[in-house]
Order: structure tokens, then C-alpha cells, then sequence
């Protein structure tokens, strides 16, 4: 799914804010989702998946120039382009509010450093006050502070 606002809920949730579309009607149907990290690699294809409509353009995954593979621990999809998903198991879905639970993590061998996701290695597109906050809270870890 492409979703703009989303985040940690719990150790092993996440929290999807998102309106009613294709993507939300197959989650009602299979009780699960992936969620897929866009990188500096696909930002073009990345821009077309959240602009244009499946319910329009029913084969967009593959005009993005894209292939999936079923997940094999949830009834979704993984796009196999992507360098990180996560396999999640519906919780809720009430009000446009989506909360999952992570049952599996997919990652790239490129991206991983001593088996872990290494953020540097994975270059995630990310909205620009998470990017401020996520270097905020880096400094602050450090000692440092920085001026706004």
C-alpha cells in the first residue's frame, strides 16, 4: 500500500492513517497487508503508485514497472522492487485509523548491516517533519542540539 502517514504503534504494530480506496477494500476482504518502504531508487515509481487510483488503473503496479510476490505470511502481496516490507495482520481498521500487527519483516540483503535494517543503507523516502524529528531526536541522543 502506499500510505503517507504511518507509524510505530506498539513494539510490533503500526498505525496507517489512510481514506477508503482499492488498497482499504482488500484489506477488508484478506484481513492483512504489507506495508513497503520507497527508497531514493523509486521515488518516480513511488509518486505514480500513490497518485493514480487501482480502481482507475487496475494493472498500476505493473505500468510502475513492478512485480509482486505473495507474501507467504500474510494474504498480500510484496512488491519485490521494494527493499524493505512489513507483513502485517489487520488489528483494526475504524475511521480511517489502520492498526497492524508486524507478523514478519522482508529485507534485502543490501540494506541489512550485522543482520539489521541500516537506515543509511535503505535511504527511505520520508516526509520531511519525520526527517526533522528522526534528526532532532539523533542529536539529542548525542549530546547535541541543533538550531532551528
Amino acid at each position: 500500500m502506499m500510505a503517507a502517514w504511518a507509524g510505530q504503534y506498539d513494539h510490533n504494530k503500526i498505525v496507517v492513517s489512510l481514506s477508503k480506496h482499492k488498497t482499504t477494500e482488500n484489506l477488508e476482504l484478506t484481513g492483512a497487508f504489507t506495508v513497503s518502504f520507497a527508497d531514493i531508487h523509486t521515488v518516480a515509481e513511488s509518486d505514480y503508485l500513490g497518485l493514480v487510483s487501482g480502481n482507475k488503473v487496475p494493472d498500476k503496479v505493473a505500468k510502475a514497472g513492478f512485480t509482486v510476490t505473495p507474501s507467504p505470511n500474510v494474504d498480500a502481496p510484496i512488491v519485490n522492487e521494494y527493499p524493505y516490507t512489513l507483513e502485517c495482520k489487520v488489528i483494526s481498521w475504524a475511521d480511517g485509523i489502520l492498526i497492524g500487527e508486524v507478523v514478519n519483516q522482508s529485507a534485502d540483503e543490501r540494506i541489512l548491516t550485522d543482520g539489521k535494517v541500516d537506515l543509511a543503507k535503505l535511504q527511505p523516502i520520508v516526509n520531511q517533519y519525520i526527517r526533522k524529528l528522526t534528526e532532532t531526536c539523533a542529536a539529542q541522543a548525542a549530546g547535541t542540539s541543533r538550531a532551528r
